[in-house]
């Protein structure tokens, strides 16, 4: 029996996580109104590349996966094929196709060659994020994760090159993650196009962030500035927290209009508001949803977002959790 899901209850990600959990489960589902309240509603080239690599992972029946298409249906087999390349003909995000990737890496070895895409886009999380603050994670209930990135990539070419590896456990722990608050030091990777350097853009991103950072702490922040040669300019920025207790962070990519200040207070932002609350940042936090679902355990997040609603109502069709959402904890029993 197909798992029926209505994917007006978010956005991209219900598709993505219905997609890694499906493969899981070898359990198939229909979605309907993906992206129905998007101004661009239907599948763009991400998902549809999430859909096609998943596919052909677990030799799927595939109905409907073609660009602006607001249903589909998808029927996986047992995984067998586990070495894969995957083409983004746009700048669609290389972090938001690795988000079904990593779900279905949770039982199954996986060696994935990106080419094309955006390491760097907007409303998405970085590669550097994905590999540096949410991976952290991952590697820590057991994943055995590698993200090589050889070329980033912008808006609106993209034209990405990233290589990814992942041995999962047989065996994994359930996941607490409590307070967060003992921060040893602030990271800093910095990403632009070489034709940007002309404007120094990256130091004057750095100095705001640092700057900003040194306003509420007195910590040492490793630096990594990347001018690249890239397919067309762009720029984007990491931060996250080496704490004692793990990992968090924050990633933004630039835009016309905005300065690299602009960029880097922004992101500082939010890494400082979520560690204020001592917990998981607001990324992290929903896309640790389906590992919780899976392992039982208990997190703490920053507030209650709409991914973390959503992602918890799609995992629910998958998955008999029980979720206890309380204050800024969720738990899973």
């Amino acid at each position: 029996m197909k798992t029926e899901i209505d994917g007006s209850i978010g956005g991209g990600q219900v598709l993505r996580t219905a997609l890694g959990l499906s493969c899981l489960f070898k359990k198939p589902f229909r979605i309907t109104n993906i992206r129905k309240n998007r101004p661009n509603p239907g599948l763009q080239e991400q998902h549809l590349q999430c859909i096609l690599a998943a596919s052909k992972l677990s030799n799927a029946e595939v109905k409907g996966a073609y660009k602006g298409s607001q249903e589909i249906y998808f029927s996986p087999q047992e995984i067998k094929n586990t070495s894969l390349e995957i083409k983004i003909s746009t700048a669609g995000s290389v972090g938001l196709v690795l988000q079904s990737l990593l779900i279905i890496g949770f039982k199954y070895p996986l060696e994935i060659k990106i080419v094309g895409g955006a390491t760097y886009g907007k409303w998405a999380p970085s590669v550097d994020f994905i590999d540096k603050v949410f991976c952290f994670w991952l590697r820590k209930i057991g994943m055995q994760i590698d993200i090589k990135v050889s070329k980033h990539g912008f808006y609106p070419k993209g034209d990405a090159l990233v290589e990814v590896k992942i041995i999962p456990k047989d065996k994994y722990e359930s996941i607490f993650i409590e307070k967060i608050n003992q921060v040893k030091k602030f990271n800093l990777i910095a990403v632009a196009s070489e034709n940007l350097k002309k404007r120094d853009v990256l130091e004057r991103m750095v100095k705001k962030a640092k700057d900003e950072i040194k306003k509420k702490f007195d910590l040492p922040v490793d630096i990594d500035m990347i001018y690249q040669k890239t397919s067309c300019d762009g720029c984007g920025l990491t931060i996250y927290t080496d704490t004692l207790e793990g990992v968090i962070g924050s990633s933004l990519c630039g835009e016309k209009g905005k300065t690299a200040e602009e960029v880097a207070k922004e992101t500082i932002d939010m890494v400082l508001y979520d560690l204020a609350k001592n917990s998981l940042d607001r990324f992290t936090a929903d896309q640790i949803i389906p590992y919780l679902a899976l392992l039982k355990g208990k997190i703490r997040i920053p507030f209650i977002t709409d991914h973390i609603r959503s992602n918890i109502e799609v995992v629910k069709k998958f998955i008999p959790a029980e979720f206890i959402i309380e204050e800024n904890y969720i738990e899973v029993k």
